[in-house]
């Protein structure tokens, strides 16, 4: 960022689901459905709409690093869709470990009190980790382009989120839980700054997401309802009605619609949960 603007950087960036696919089809073979290349093509135009204002203010050293990452990224993906189900997880706890002592030498360490600690833990073991931990699962059921693609989706759905009134989540319940690619997404864009500040007294969180006042989520189980409630805490539903929640308006409304035990539905059980989804959805106000 010293070389160039964080407009160059950003769109620089943006090529990297270009520079994936392009080596996915020199390295692996594979190619990319049309759908997938329009999604890539909008993603990158929603990114040079958001750098636009600021265009042509960085030095060609500067975009050759932007650059260097850029294919830096599109490398990794790629790499890791070659390991199949191999775990990496250890490679990537070494590799963080290794990079921790390589930024040493450069770290200032000027003091922090015991919140301010906390929080650097909390980002530093748990966040990160956790983040970097899901997209390494990520090229394991799509391709390396789609994934370096929705990693570039938090440079718009961010703002998106600062204008947003209302937040519909759909998705299939995987492990009790969010699919790895949407609780990564709410690692990286549910952020400080975007989510939520830091108030200078004491370091406690605000929500910073006022303008929503709904959030809703469609789901579907292979679990039985109780299994997934009593027994194992129901946790999907906590981390987004109550974790998610939190960061939005006090005021804010919620609903969940669930289909539990999914394999065993009919198909006149499933066409009731459709209707009841229709008839949640049309009463929101537009």
């Amino acid at each position: 960022m010293q070389y160039t603007s964080a407009a160059n950087a950003l769109l620089v960036l943006a090529i990297a689901p270009f520079l994936a696919a392009i080596l996915s089809l020199l390295l692996l073979r594979e190619r990319i459905d049309k759908v997938t290349a329009l999604a890539i093509a909008l993603v990158f135009a929603g990114v040079l709409i958001i750098a636009s204002g600021s265009l042509g203010q960085g030095r060609l050293l500067g975009d050759g690093f932007a650059l260097m990452n850029a294919l830096t990224i599109a490398a990794y993906y790629v790499t890791l869709r070659t390991t199949g189900t191999r775990n990496m997880l250890p490679h990537l706890a070494l590799g963080s470990i290794l990079g921790g002592l390589l930024a040493v030498p450069f770290a200032d360490f000027e003091p922090v009190g015991t919140t301010q600690a906390l929080l650097i833990f909390l980002s530093g073991a748990v966040i990160l980790p956790g983040a970097a931990g899901l997209l390494m699962l990520g090229p394991r059921y799509l391709p390396a382009p789609e994934v370096s693609m929705i990693t570039l989706l938090e440079v718009i759905i961010g703002p998106l989120l600062v204008w947003a009134e209302g937040l519909i989540l759909v998705y299939p319940t995987w492990w009790y839980s969010q699919p790895a690619i949407l609780k990564g997404w709410m690692d990286r864009v549910w952020r400080p700054g975007i989510a939520f500040t830091l108030h200078d007294e004491g370091q406690r969180l605000r929500p910073a997401l006022s303008n929503i006042r709904l959030i809703g989520v469609i789901t579907s189980f292979g679990s039985p309802w109780w299994f997934w409630t009593f027994l194992m805490g129901a946790p999907g539903r906590k981390i987004i009605l109550r974790g998610l929640r939190f960061c939005t308006n006090r005021r804010t409304r919620t609903f969940w619609l669930g289909l539990h035990a999914i394999d065993d539905q009919t198909d006149a059980s499933r066409k009731r949960y459709i209707e009841k989804v229709r008839a949640r959805i049309a009463q929101i106000p537009l």
